[in-house]
């Protein structure tokens, strides 16, 4: 009875360490699965908007195809980070600032590309004009 026990207890134990190494989804829901770089020092700068709207106005400006879905976004060089979002004494979501940070370090990994402007290291910010 005590090796069976012993048995049961080592396969659980080696299935909890082994789930415990997944990548497990944010609270948005999405998986963070694999870095594109890492450029763990950058300067960063927060742009943030008055609403949801006048951020998918700015997104739709710089012509992500599906700018009515962005909550956040940012915009990468290899040593530069802008994040834009909706100011917190609006709308308060904290995973949002850390989500696009993430997107700064280690780079796009969402399926649908163009709903970000990632510029890997060394090829320029992206610049949008009035």
């Amino acid at each position: 009875m005590k090796f069976w026990f012993a048995v049961i207890a080592c396969v659980i134990l080696v299935t909890s360490i082994a789930h415990s190494n997944q990548p497990k989804p944010g609270t948005d829901g999405y998986e963070f699965l694999t870095k594109e770089f890492s450029q763990l020092d950058i300067d960063l700068k927060v742009v943030y908007y008055d609403s949801i709207e006048e951020l998918q106005l700015e997104a739709q400006i710089k012509e992500f195809t599906f700018w009515k879905d962005i909550l956040a976004f940012s915009e990468v060089t290899d040593d530069y980070c802008e994040v834009h979002m909706v100011d917190p004494a609006v709308e308060y979501y904290p995973e949002r600032l850390g989500h696009e940070i993430t997107h700064c370090l280690h780079g796009n990994w969402h399926p649908r590309m163009d709903t970000m402007t990632i510029t890997l290291p060394g090829e320029g910010m992206p610049t949008h004009e009035d």
